[in-house]
């Protein structure tokens, strides 16, 4: 691609959409309602501007694969945004991408579902079995300085 194609191509994926900025407000409320010393694991921002997928376990269907946008990560689990209301016990996998751009399936299962506005709904998963948040941060932290030069 060439010319103005390209720069628009390019300019497109550094802008923020809305969800950004959902995902921005819910940081700056949680900073003042979630002392840090109430969670078992520490959360690290985790914004992947592709998203990441997650497949849903239907309970008489085919599972559903969905890709979110996440908000946070850490060694107990992920909190993303979802465009869809889904049940809290609703098992699940999210397919995190390691700093080696190995694809990781973890499982785990729904904790919580919070309307946020329209249909979007911020998900809160708990994983089955800890992980080491530190294999899949080191990259996003490159795609987001990435986004600012």
């Amino acid at each position: 691609m060439r010319g103005k194609a390209a720069d628009h191509s390019r300019q497109r994926f550094r802008t923020r959409d809305s969800k950004d900025l959902y995902l921005d407000q819910l940081d700056q409320r949680s900073k003042s309602t979630h002392p840090a010393e109430r969670r078992k694991h520490k959360r690290h921002k985790h914004r992947v501007a592709e998203g990441v997928a997650v497949v849903f376990d239907a309970f008489d269907e085919q599972p559903v694969t969905c890709h979110v946008r996440p908000r946070n990560l850490s060694g107990g689990g992920i909190a993303f945004l979802h465009d869809a209301y889904v049940y809290p016990e609703t098992r699940c996998t999210v397919v995190l991408i390691s700093v080696t751009d190995q694809p990781v399936e973890v499982s785990g299962r729904v904790v919580g579902c919070r309307h946020i506005s329209g249909k979007l709904h911020e998900i809160a998963m708990s994983f089955d079995r800890p992980i080491d948040p530190e294999d899949f941060l080191e990259r996003v932290q490159e795609a987001m300085l990435g986004e600012t030069s």
